[in-house]
């Protein structure tokens, strides 16, 4: 299962810049973790437009 963490920065000022970590779900796969990250950052771009992910991570947890 993997995890999405994303770094989310302003256009009008690149310094600022916000960690964020999804807290929907886990994915199965690296896949669809990605696939997330799409759906985060079109949902950023219709709500924030001066807000983007710059950077993200999908982050595989440990099995319980």
């Amino acid at each position: 299962m993997f995890k999405v963490y994303v770094l989310v920065c302003s256009l009008v000022a690149p310094n600022n810049c916000v960690v964020g970590e999804d807290a929907v779900n886990l994915y199965p796969t690296f896949d669809e973790c990605v696939k997330r990250v799409n759906e985060i950052n079109a949902t950023f771009i219709a709500t924030t437009p001066l807000w983007r992910i710059k950077r993200y991570k999908c982050e595989k947890q440990p099995s319980i």
